[in-house]
């Protein structure tokens, strides 16, 4: 919910715990006061803040508890994206961020040890209410090509490939289609639009990559992934 600021008053808002009182100090510069201390926003004119919803900064790890397919089929499912909360302050066409919250506990390692990136870790669940959610749903497609049964353990899924849509029913990304290839080796497509489930959906937040992409992940028998453009 976005607060504005009225001439000559302090603009109060709550974030997770804290308070932040934001004044008018001159014309270019707002003073920030909160129980961490003082800081200053270097904005003219009005002034407002909110709270916004966005993807964590790393790629997603995301396990599974060990999914088995049958020679060529699919199955299809909404995968939860825990999502990090930011406190604005927005002036004009400006927006500076003062706060955020994430969970610094959910950290995986992402491909080679020398060459590797930190990744949000998440644990797929099956159970659980779809529309009852804080987090982002993922509508996610996995199928089997191949000739034999083979196994789902974890895929990698990068924000930067997708959208994330402000619902009538939650928060949606762009659908993601993921096709195993072998015990290690899976394909990962990112759509161009949102489930069908998805009631007036609005774009929230635009993918960083200007077109969609394919990504195949492999990881070898040390569990250390590997990823190789397509």
């Amino acid at each position: 919910m976005e607060i504005e600021h009225k001439e000559g008053r302090s603009l109060k808002a709550g974030f997770l715990g804290k308070e932040y009182v934001f004044d008018r100090l001159n014309t270019g510069m707002v003073r920030i006061r909160s129980g961490a201390g003082v800081s200053y926003a270097a904005v003219k004119g009005e002034f407002s803040v909110d709270m916004a919803r966005d993807f964590y900064d790393r790629p997603y790890m995301v396990r599974f508890d060990l999914v088995r397919l049958p020679p060529g089929s699919s199955t299809s499912m909404f995968l939860r994206l825990p999502l990090s909360t930011r406190l604005m302050l927005h002036a004009g066409n400006k927006a500076i961020e003062i706060d955020r919250h994430v969970e610094f506990t959910r950290n995986a390692w992402y491909g080679a040890v020398h060459l590797g990136v930190l990744c949000t870790f998440v644990q797929a669940e099956f159970q659980y209410d779809v529309f009852k959610t804080e987090d982002a749903l993922v509508p996610l497609r996995v199928t089997n090509r191949g000739d034999e049964t083979r196994e789902l353990s974890r895929i990698v899924i990068d924000p930067m490939n997708l959208r994330l849509y402000e619902c009538d029913n939650g928060m949606f990304t762009d659908e993601v289609y993921v096709d195993v290839l072998s015990s290690n080796e899976f394909g990962v497509e990112y759509g161009i639009r949102t489930s069908p489930a998805a009631i007036e959906p609005r774009v929230l937040i635009d993918r960083k990559m200007s077109i969609a992409q394919t990504v195949l992940i492999k990881f070898d028998k040390l569990g250390i992934a590997k990823e190789l453009g397509l």
